[in-house]
């Protein structure tokens, strides 16, 4: 004899059974049932309903308890006479036994992840074949949605054995679970595979994939996925900080090549002026500019800045020295003054305060000063 069964034996052998029998009869009566616990409320109410007979509705505190009892009630009674409102309707006693699976479904759609999980745990062990692949498949986004990933990973693992496929969206729920675990190199191969479809689906696992390969030390893979994460089209966070890390990592890995980081940068500011990030998105682009030797637009974006800081000085009165030797290359002494007592006027570094001072000296000698 099974826990249950002894248990739900004790029940109806109990003193106070016959008391509760005698209550229900009363017409308007209101019975108060004190010092239960657990799951014993289903065991006296399976064992009244036995010896009573008729019709019995029982009212739960909200859909979670309501989910407990239906699934004791269907273990202690016979299950085509247990119904379930609102969604009882839809079937007849003539189909109990498929009825626990499409109101499974029902609740699901509905969002009602903690009944799924724990009910169709219990009905996974009553069948087989494609049912029971299917119960393990919405069981385990189940977990999912209630946070719980080494369950989701463990229905997803039964899901598999028995013979169900690992389509995009399984391959995501696998992948995003492994990564919350913080299982880096097991999620990756799950999450490339959901990516590739212009969709919301492929945004969110390349982002995640991204940081998996970052992680790993993959800069370059991971700069690929954080530019297929940019599409603001789909979740606009998502995308704002994929494409930040876009632009940083082209920077980064620029190797001497600094144009396209310098369109991704330029493009995060412009659609994102206000952004916490945009300060620092400044200064990579001010970096980038001044890698790539263009001086004149490195100086055009540092005077956008408002009050500068004291890097943001010290790169202000290089670029102006540099953009001063270019004027004076140029023969264009004028320019050339002009931003050499800029940088000598900041004044931050001494170098190249002495450096600006003195090539002031050469032109004024061009000059005949």
């Amino acid at each position: 004899m099974t826990a249950s069964e002894q248990l739900a034996q004790f029940a109806a052998g109990s003193k106070a059974l016959p008391k509760l029998c005698r209550e229900y009869k009363k017409e308007r009566a209101t019975v108060h049932l004190k010092e239960l616990v657990g799951g014993a409320l289903s065991f006296y109410a399976a064992a009244a309903v036995a010896k009573t007979g008729g019709v019995h509705i029982f009212v739960a505190e909200d859909r979670d308890a309501a989910a407990y009892l239906l699934n004791d009630f269907y273990n202690l009674l016979d299950e085509k006479q247990v119904y379930f409102f609102p969604s009882s309707y839809k079937r007849s006693a003539a189909y109990g036994a498929v009825a626990p699976f499409y109101l499974l479904q029902i609740e699901f759609n509905e969002g009602n992840y903690r009944y799924v999980v724990t009910t169709g745990g219990s009905l996974i062990d009553r069948v087989a074949g494609e049912r029971r692949t299917e119960l393990e498949r919405i069981v385990a986004e189940g977990w999912f949605h209630l946070g719980d990933y080494g369950r989701t990973e463990e229905f997803l693992d039964a899901y598999r054995r028995s013979g169900g496929e690992m389509g995009r969206n399984e391959n995501y729920l696998l992948g995003y679970s492994l990564y919350r675990q913080a299982r880096y190199d097991e999620a990756r191969p799950c999450l490339q595979q959901v990516c590739g479809a212009d969709d919301a689906l492929t945004q969110n696992a390349s982002y995640h994939l991204a940081d998996c390969y970052l992680r790993g030390g993959d800069k370059q893979r991971a700069m690929q996925s954080f530019a297929m994460a940019a599409n603001e089209a789909f979740d606009a966070a998502i995308a704002e900080d994929a494409l930040f890390n876009y632009g940083k990592l082209q920077y980064e890995l620029g190797g001497g090549l600094f144009n396209e980081a310098i369109h991704v940068l330029n493009r995060y500011i412009a659609q994102y002026p206000t952004s916490e990030r945009a300060v620092q998105a400044r200064e990579l682009l001010i970096a980038a500019y001044y890698n790539s030797r263009n001086y004149e637009a490195a100086y055009t974006a540092l005077k956008h800045y408002p009050s500068p800081d004291g890097n943001l000085r010290a790169a202000l009165q290089k670029i102006a020295y540099f953009r001063g030797l270019e004027a004076y290359s140029r023969g264009d002494l004028d320019g050339a003054a002009q931003s050499l007592t800029e940088s000598a006027a900041i004044n931050v570094s001494p170098k190249y305060g002495a450096l600006a001072r003195f090539w002031l000296g050469e032109i004024a000698v061009a000059r005949g000063d």
